[in-house]
């Protein structure tokens, strides 16, 4: 009986079942979530632990045949059924039929795979495949849990606990709990019902793996004439079968893409970003030779394994996912994936997208070749769409992108960017998070015809991916000045409690950009926008597995309950682990991950000016210019009720009119950005876009309180209000609050960074760097972390060392110095006190810390202004996007690899060779460099000056040592020879 092609699992909690347009929070709030960035020049083979560690948060497992239903492209099922039978009758050149009979699948491996009739031979179920003691020992391929890989073989082949592994492997993942039916016959015994598909594949008559160990019996047993049997030849002919699909589509008069299966052996790609050292077995691709591929050229990669043993599989695994992490992360066109594994029978089918990633239970294409054959219809049918590629945005000369905002209800026609160059692109591990790209880009008149539009300039165009339940920035840009229009339409907005400590000065301030409107012009403001499309929400009947593609410490049952939704609280351990609940209880278990799967989609922000970042600007007196403006910005958003949340160098950009003109500040990336208090639960995950500059609190969840003692007198503060003998007030559920000092304490943070990290001047400032400004500052920073004493301890900055060691002289011994102390004691005290008394969310208890302190701060550094003003900054190099040139494939094999902190090829030592010349007078035998000879050159002759040694010298027992030390490096040398 044909089992059913949905798994027998239990079906999900309906609750956890996502809905376009759900919301986790009212419109307003942004659900925060942190990703990990790789650095710039580290490669892709090099960070493939790390994303397979962070990727298998985003994957969910199905059957097989339940994910080409709803992951992979729609074909018509009539079709199908017609191409298996083309493939079954139709004979190709050579006289053979790509589909066989099953019946005939007892003959032997044939002499095209393995070389003469007198070979042994195994069928395809591995007997009569004669092995010795010695033979597995003597081959490291030969994989003695050979047996047990396949899911359809028997009941030890799908739950995988009766096998031997070697090399004290752990069980491979049980990925098959929904890939056969369980039924239980009269005497209480499991009967385990598999389908096979009455044809296999001729190129595939017996599995990779038994095909090599029979190659490599009779390799030796020295058979004549024997063709060698490695991993290339063996999946080669898969070429063969997609162009046989193919043929079979055209017959059928189905439309087909232009894409096939090209085989990449040893290849590297080029790609538009660093790192990309990665290579690919095979592809789908419409390029005819592999030689100059590039990454944009991979529509599908292939990854392929001749043996299954345990490490194999996640070896392969880790290979495909980090080639696609890299592909998306530079081609900004593709919004999905799809990927092909095999290890030896076994395929995996992977689709990757900034929703979620599935992978589909593994299969065997020995047993179930119409299942790959029916991916293979799928993807000759499709078009670029379906294959994930973005229909608005284009790849032109040079390797740059035309972008298309179609038209929506604020335009009637489309609009069309081309890229100039990306200015900030960070590389994450992982595809769901933000992934934001920001392109410096100029408006063009179509994709085609790329003459800049008149009267416009150079513009800003950022690409992100939000979830569907998050609102875009032009929707909170749009809020936020829309409460700004009413606070200017207040005519009491003066008497606010929020400006009760306000000077004339700073009202004045503000009524001058309330009263005309001018509160846009402090902000970077989006001009056009488009949304895409949520993508796919997860399949149902999905299961989830502790690693997959890492090996597990301990390996959990799969599970079910798979949610969709961020509203949906995190399950117990119990929940997790499908109600079993001895397995909870084990410590050494490791937990399936739980990450709520919210469809994603893409969307496009332009801004039709260019500004000049924090990190770019050249002089310390400039830097703090723009930091005042950024507080005025700052006041105004406050007074409207919204906080930032992500202030950073990157997001307070300025421009002026003339080189020693004004400043003119606009506050950017508002993604974050939310009202202030909020009647709604603050994320459970603390926004980390910028850890360098996030307040205390809210990197460390831990409210800054009192000590045990009472302190002193700070800076004026009333006694009464330090010494308060009130009971503290419960702040536990609000460390999560981002409240307008946590923004005020980010301005902190920015002015030690600016004079320490950014000075232009050689100081003994690493180790300070080392910790404060790490160049990868952990999220889940400790309150006890070494950087937040610099906020936090007692101790004068002025005593500190390491910071006096960072600092200028201009700094350290003027004003500027004294004002980050006396800001610093400001920000704590403020916090103790509306901690001690619960008042975080009383708008009025923060008008000091925000009109006061500041106003202060600014005013004392100014007094030493002259001393500083003038000091250089660095200026941040804007990173370049390559020009993905053609790179030929190098001759030689063993030259060396490119270093990857450099790109360059690396010298290596070129090895000595030696010749022996005799001593009469001792009878010892003396050791020479022979003279260098070019490539292609053979031996040349010894130097007149030596001759050749024939003499036996006898050798001395001990460890293998000679009569001396280079005696012994020769006889290395000589050994290594004699084994190759």
């Amino acid at each position: 009986m044909k089992p059913t092609t949905e798994p027998i699992t239990p079906k999900r909690d309906p609750v956890a079942q996502a809905v376009f347009g759900a919301k986790s929070a009212p419109v307003g709030t942004t659900p925060r979530t942190g990703q990990d960035i790789a650095n710039v020049d580290e490669t892709t083979t090099a960070l493939r632990i790390d994303i397979a560690r962070l990727m298998n948060l985003e994957v969910v497992l199905c059957d097989a045949e339940a994910f080409l239903g709803y992951y992979m492209p729609k074909y018509d099922k009539d079709t199908a059924k017609h191409v298996l039978f083309l493939l079954a009758t139709e004979k190709r050149q050579d006289g053979t039929t790509v589909l066989v009979p099953r019946h005939t699948s007892n003959t032997p491996v044939d002499s095209k795979q393995t070389g003469d009739d007198d070979e042994v031979s195994v069928n395809a179920d591995g007997e009569g495949y004669e092995e010795g003691p010695e033979d597995s020992a003597t081959e490291d391929e030969m994989d003695d849990g050979q047996g047990a890989t396949s899911i359809f073989k028997k009941k030890a082949r799908i739950v995988l606990e009766e096998a031997d592994w070697d090399d004290d492997e752990e069980q491979y993942p049980d990925e098959f709990g929904g890939e056969t039916t369980e039924n239980t016959n009269d005497d209480g015994e499991e009967d385990w019902e598999e389908y096979i598909y009455p044809y296999f594949l001729n190129d595939f008559k017996h599995r990779p793996s038994m095909v090599k160990k029979t190659y490599l019996v009779n390799k030796k047993k020295r058979v004549a004439n024997l063709r060698r049997v490695d991993e290339g030849s063996l999946f080669s002919t898969l070429t063969g079968i997609g162009n046989a699909v193919r043929d079979a589509l055209r017959a059928k008069g189905v439309a087909i893409n232009g894409y096939h299966i090209l085989m990449c052996p040893n290849t590297t790609m080029t790609s538009g970003i660093d790192g990309c050292d990665q290579r690919i077995d095979a592809a789908l691709t419409k390029k005819r030779d592999f030689k100059g591929i590039t990454v944009y050229d991979v529509i599908v990669p292939f990854e392929f394994k001749v043996d299954c043993k345990n490490s194999i599989i996640f070896e392969n695994r880790r290979q495909v996912v980090s080639h696609v992490n890299h592909t998306m992360s530079d081609d900004p066109r593709r919004l999905f994936m799809y990927a092909i594994s095999i290890e030896d029978d076994l395929v995996s089918v992977w689709y990757f997208s900034r929703s979620h990633s599935a992978k589909a239970a593994c299969f065997s294409m020995v047993e179930r070749p119409d299942i790959l054959v029916k991916v293979f219809i799928s993807l000759f049918c499709a078009t670029d769409q379906q294959l994930g590629f973005d229909p608005y945005v284009t790849l032109v000369e040079d390797h740059r992108f035309v972008y298309e905002l179609p038209p929506n209800e604020n335009r009637c026609k489309s609009l069309f960017y081309r890229t100039i160059e990306c200015i900030s692109h960070p590389r994450p591990l992982r595809l769901r998070g933000r992934s934001t790209r920001v392109w410096k880009v100029e408006q063009v008149q179509s994709k085609k015809d790329h003459t800049r539009v008149a009267g416009t300039g150079e513009m800003i165009l950022k690409d992100v991916s939000l979830s569907s339940d998050t609102a875009t920035e032009y929707d909170i840009q749009n809020m936020m000045f829309n409460d700004m229009d009413k606070l200017a339409s207040d005519p009491n907005w003066r008497k606010r409690d929020i400006l009760k400590d306000c000077s004339p000065e700073q009202l004045e301030e503000l009524e001058g950009v309330l009263d005309s409107r001018r509160f846009r012009e402090l902000f970077s403001c989006v001009k056009e926008h488009h949304v895409g499309n949520s993508g796919l929400l997860v399949i149902p009947y999905s299961w989830r597995l502790p690693s997959v593609f890492l090996r597990p410490k301990k390996l959990s049952h799969p599970c079910y309950n798979v949610r969709t939704n961020a509203a949906v609280d995190s399950p117990s351990k119990d929940e997790v682990l499908n109600d079993d609940s001895s397995q909870a209880k084990d410590s050494e278990e490791e937990m399936i991950p739980t990450q709520a799967l919210v469809p994603r989609r893409q969307c496009r922000l332009v801004f039709h000016h260019v500004y000049t970042p924090l990190l770019n600007i050249r002089t310390m007196g400039d830097a703090m210019d723009i930091l005042k403006g950024c507080v005025l910005a700052l006041r105004v958003m406050f007074c409207a009720g919204w906080v930032h949340r992500d202030l950073s160098p990157g997001n307070i950009l300025a421009a002026r009119t003339s080189a020693n003109g004004p400043w003119q500040v606009k506050l950017s990336d508002l993604e974050y950005a939310k009202r202030f208090p909020s009647d709604y639960s603050p994320s459970s995950t603390p926004k980390t876009a910028s850890p360098h500059f996030l307040a205390y609190e809210v990197a460390t969840k831990q409210p800054i309180t009192f000590e045990s003692h009472n302190e002193d007198t700070i800076l004026g503060s009333e006694p009464e209000d330090m010494a308060d003998n009130e009971k503290m007030a419960p702040v536990s559920h609000l460390t999560d609050l981002h409240t307008f000092q946590h923004d005020l304490e980010s301005i902190w943070w920015l002015s030690i960074w600016l004079g320490t990290v950014k000075v232009d001047e050689k100081l003994p400032r690493q180790k300070f760097m080392d910790v404060v400004f790490p160049t990868k500052l952990g999220l889940d920073n400790r309150k006890d972390h070494e950087r937040w004493r610099l906020l936090t301890d007692k101790t004068p900055l002025h005593e500190d060392k390491d910071l006096m060691n960072s600092l200028p002289r201009a700094l350290s011994q003027t004003s500027f110095l004294q004002a980050l102390e006396l800001l610093k004691k400001h920000l704590l005290v403020e916090y103790k006190k509306r901690n001690l008394h619960g008042k975080q969310r009383e708008i009025g208890s923060y008008s000091w810390i925000i009109n006061g302190t500041f106003r202060g701060f600014f005013r004392t550094i100014d007094r030493s202004r002259q001393d500083w003003a003038n000091i250089r900054l660095i200026e941040d190099p804007k990173p370049q996007r390559k020009s993905a040139k053609v790179k030929e494939p190098s001759d030689n094999l063993d030259a060396p690899p490119a270093d990857p902190l450099t790109g360059q090829k690396r010298k290596f030592r070129q090895p000595i060779r030696f010749q022996f010349e005799s001593d009469n007078r001792r009878g010892e035998r003396t050791i020479a460099p022979l003279p260098r000879r070019k490539k292609g050159q053979g031996p040349s002759e010894p130097s007149p000056s030596l001759q050749t040694y024939n003499k036996p010298t006898q050798v001395n027992d001990s460890m293998g040592m000679g009569t001396n030390g280079e005696e012994d490096e020769a006889k290395q040398g000589r050994r290594k020879r004699a084994r190759r």
